[in-house]
């Protein structure tokens, strides 16, 4: 019986003992309360085949200090290109044992204020239809901009909150199909609008053409007013100018009256 007593005392000495790593081990992933972010800024640049992510987040030490001097950051898995700053000094990024999560020792960047900005920049394939974000930290406000358009706002978020933000996936640049179907559509409707003037124009040209009558009427009137000229100029009711412009101006169509009488005559 004593034996068996003490066979139970060491199980509930085991179980308890692996009830405190259990703990232990979830206090130890557990984020650091004394930090929290006041603003997440997300902005997503389109471009041919990727999207571009700017991050700039906000971090404020609630206390002043904090123990650990690390920081962890969620970057999605089809991140490629990651690069990260405080200050403009570049950060180095350490993946977490889990997989998900990047790690920075602030130690490292002689951080003496209660509050900092990290900038994190990646690319993303266009072929990646979202962005999802997790916030680590208390988040009171997180703002996604789709080129420079606010597409996704949120404010007080808690911790391990996922948003999940969904992205165009048409890309800006034609397709060579696309492109040949575009060029062919704007070439026939030229070919249309040249037809349709020179329609007009040959239309416009037919009904201009003088008939025979018409013409020996104009070559008439024409030699009338040269010979009603020359006698005004004899009287002298015209000036030498005047004479002189118009008998020029009277022979030049004549001329060209009656080189149209003998074409329509051959």
């Amino acid at each position: 019986m004593n034996k068996l007593k003490t066979i139970l005392l060491g199980i509930i000495i085991l179980v308890s003992t692996l009830g405190l790593i259990n703990i232990e081990k979830t206090s130890a992933q557990s984020y650091n309360n004394d930090i929290q972010i006041r603003k997440y800024f997300v902005n997503v640049t389109t471009n041919k085949e990727y999207f571009s992510i700017s991050e700039k987040i906000f971090f404020e030490i609630k206390n002043g200090t904090f123990s650990d001097k690390t920081i962890l950051v969620f970057v999605q898995d089809a991140a490629e290109s990651i690069s990260a700053s405080i200050s403009d000094k570049i950060v180095n990024l350490s993946k977490s044992m889990d997989g998900e999560n990047y790690y920075i020792n602030l130690s490292n960047y002689n951080i003496s204020t209660a509050t900092f900005k990290l900038d994190i920049n990646y690319m993303l394939p266009c072929s990646v239809n979202f962005i999802t974000k997790k916030t680590l930290y208390t988040t009171e406000e997180i703002l996604v901009t789709l080129d420079n358009k606010l597409i996704f706002e949120s404010k007080n978020t808690l911790p391990n909150a996922i948003i999940k933000v969904v992205l165009p996936t048409e890309k800006k640049d034609f397709s060579l199909w696309y492109y040949i179907a575009y060029v062919a559509v704007i070439a026939l409707i030229g070919c249309v609008v040249i037809l349709l003037v020179s329609y007009l124009k040959g239309k416009s040209k037919k009904e201009e053409i003088d008939t025979p009558e018409i013409l020996e009427l104009k070559k008439k009137l024409l030699l009338d007013s040269l010979k009603e000229l020359e006698k005004e100029y004899r009287s002298k009711k015209i000036s030498d100018h005047t004479y002189t412009r118009l008998r020029e101006e009277y022979k030049s169509q004549a001329v060209d009256v009656m080189k149209k009488l003998d074409e329509i005559k051959k």
